[in-house]
């Protein structure tokens, strides 16, 4: 064999040797993303499962004369899925509320109160959005209250437009189907 042919197949067993190694770690690549793909979707089907059970829970229970059993499922969704519940909170505060959280059920867009509502509900918003306006008249906060008193909780069909009319849009928080009493 000639050294031409000799040099030749040093690089071409080179080449192969590269190419084997990028090989592997393009398979090694892959088998990650594999298992990050199948974990995440089991998460997001272990939290699927776990907030429509809730959410038959809040359905069909009622609200303040919940079983232990019951109690136990909304604490662990609570606890795992909502963290602006302190994990400090103690078992007494968390039975309470485990007994008195309710779901809204709501399609698309609703309002869900208005300003100068009472201040006994708590809401958190676990999937969507909610957006906050703010009339700072007096005078024209009861006349918003007459004019979109009857919608709470019923489906909106107005235009983006025509919110102003329930004062300014002062915040919109993101990621509403439970409330406190």
């Amino acid at each position: 064999m000639s050294t031409i042919q000799s040099k030749l197949l040093r690089i071409v067993i080179g080449i192969n040797r590269k190419q084997q190694e990028y090989d592997e770690k393009m398979k090694c690549d892959a088998f990650k993303k594999w298992i990050s793909s199948a974990d995440q979707l089991r998460l997001s089907h272990q939290e699927f499962t776990l907030r429509s059970r809730l959410i038959a829970i809040l359905k069909t229970s009622t609200r303040g004369n919940r079983t232990a059993l019951e109690k136990d499922e909304i604490g662990k969704y609570i606890s795992a899925y909502l963290p602006c519940v302190p994990s400090t909170i103690s078992f007494t505060e968390m039975d309470q509320l485990c007994n008195d959280v309710d779901v809204i059920p709501s399609l698309g867009r609703s309002i869900l109160f208005l300003q100068g509502d009472y201040g006994n509900v708590y809401y958190m918003i676990v999937r969507g959005r909610v957006g906050l306006y703010q009339e700072s008249n007096k005078d024209r906060e009861v006349v918003v209250v007459r004019e979109f008193g009857h919608l709470r909780l019923k489906l909106y069909l107005d235009t983006d437009e025509d919110l102003h009319r329930l004062g300014s849009n002062i915040v919109t928080l993101k990621v509403v189907i439970l409330y406190f009493h």
